[in-house]
């Protein structure tokens, strides 16, 4: 029997470690590596899930009441309605030195939930304002300041059902909902009654909307699917999922005022257009450094405004080439310091709404391509902007349990 000289043991001892130090320099390389993919996928997960946790509220008691609206209630002392006459003059803030169209905001109305406010919609004729929040959605009427119609989507062992978009046909008399139970509800308003409810498809419904003309509605749902239905009877018209390797949301839809165009907005920073008549995809384009939340078709001046959780805003301009049709950028509002939840769009005066998770909204000119106005109206995000389409108010809902109703008009 041999035996290794100690100089031969040495030897082959230094190999099997240099093959050990070896392996552990590549294991460490591939750790550091599979760190890296990990902590991509989690920078686009942790976005979606700050997003949700600002639907998460505590459990507090509460009720809608007359007494919830902003006006000081009579028993206030004189002190406190002084300082609240204070803070509403501190809401809005000029934030452009050359306002070509100045305008003149006043808070007029706040109502109080037990619940993050995740959507809102004004009627088409402007009389009520539907407010979607945990489980319930609620139809407030304007002119009598009470609630017209109340109805809750599930039970309370559900505490994480909220309704993340509310939609009016054209005529008023139905409402649509969905939110995170992947469930589309239409309501008819006169009656107060529940029509139909029935599974959008297998993610949550980020947004749902009616088309101008009233023949159909779309949603766009978690599972990065767009679908669109038949206003009358409710039967499938076509539902389309865009070729993409990324588990990206559809997170936001908006229709174009003559109905043969869908914007789609993904969380995997691209935006589409599909030709609702060819229904197909017949653009799309990365549009954002992270997910677009908002899309909002800017009505008879081919323009389309995208939201982002990059903190901007980016308005396009639409351009059509023959049978093609594509998006150039025309300029990029960054003001807001935190992620754009919510925009819509007032077409009498060409100025954009936008709300955003730093707790303010902003007025936009179009025109001017700048952001004029600031509202500091809530102490948590804003989660939901929208128009009145008949008076010159709009609506911001919030994480803060509130809704509050602005008005507008010009400073002549």
């Amino acid at each position: 029997m041999s035996y290794l000289s100690p100089s031969q043991l040495r030897s082959v001892t230094d190999s099997i470690f240099s093959q050990y130090d070896y392996l552990t320099d590549i294991k460490a390389k591939l750790e550091n590596e599979v760190s890296k993919l990990r902590s991509s996928i989690e920078e686009q997960i942790s976005m979606v899930v700050a997003l949700k946790n600002d639907f998460v509220s505590l459990n507090t008691e509460g009720s809608f009441r007359k007494d919830d609206i902003a006006s000081p209630p009579s028993s206030n002392s004189k002190e406190m309605q002084d300082q609240s006459e204070s803070d509403q003059e501190g809401d809005v803030i000029e934030t452009s030195n050359d306002i070509n169209k100045p305008l003149i905001i006043n808070l007029d109305a706040e109502i109080v939930d037990t619940s993050v406010i995740t959507s809102t919609a004004f009627s088409p004729d402007g009389k009520v304002l539907a407010i979607g929040s945990k489980r319930t959605i609620r139809v407030y009427n304007i002119n009598t300041d009470q609630f017209d119609f109340e109805y809750s989507i599930s039970d309370e062992t559900e505490n994480n059902v909220h309704i993340r978009s509310i939609a009016w046909t054209r005529n008023g008399t139905v409402l649509l909902c969905g939110g995170e139970d992947h469930v589309l509800y239409a309501f008819d308003v006169k009656n107060k009654a529940l029509l139909k409810s029935f599974k959008a498809s297998e993610g949550e419904v980020y947004q749902v909307q009616s088309s101008k003309q009233g023949s159909f509605f779309a949603a766009v749902t978690g599972d990065g699917k767009l679908t669109a239905w038949n206003s009358a009877d409710f039967s499938l018209m076509f539902r389309i999922s865009r070729d993409s390797s990324s588990q990206m949301i559809a997170a936001s839809l908006s229709i174009s005022e003559d109905d043969k165009y869908i914007a789609v907005g993904y969380t995997d920073q691209h935006i589409s257009l599909v030709d609702v008549k060819l229904q197909k995809t017949v653009f799309e384009t990365p549009a954002h450094t992270k997910g677009v939340f908002a899309v909002k078709f800017l009505s008879g001046i081919n323009m389309l405004a995208s939201a982002s959780l990059d903190n901007s805003i980016i308005v396009w301009d639409i351009v059509f080439n023959n049978d093609t049709v594509s998006l150039k950028e025309r300029y990029t509002l960054n003001e807001h310091k935190d992620f754009v939840l919510s925009i819509d769009y007032d077409p009498k005066r060409m100025i954009l709404l936008s709300g955003s998770k730093d707790t303010t909204a902003r007025i936009t000119s179009i025109e001017q391509g700048e952001m004029q106005y600031m509202i500091k109206g809530h102490t948590n995000a804003i989660i939901s902007v929208s128009f009145n389409p008949h008076l010159d108010m709009f609506c911001t809902g919030s994480g803060d349990k509130s809704v509050k109703l602005w008005s507008y008009a010009s400073e002549e």
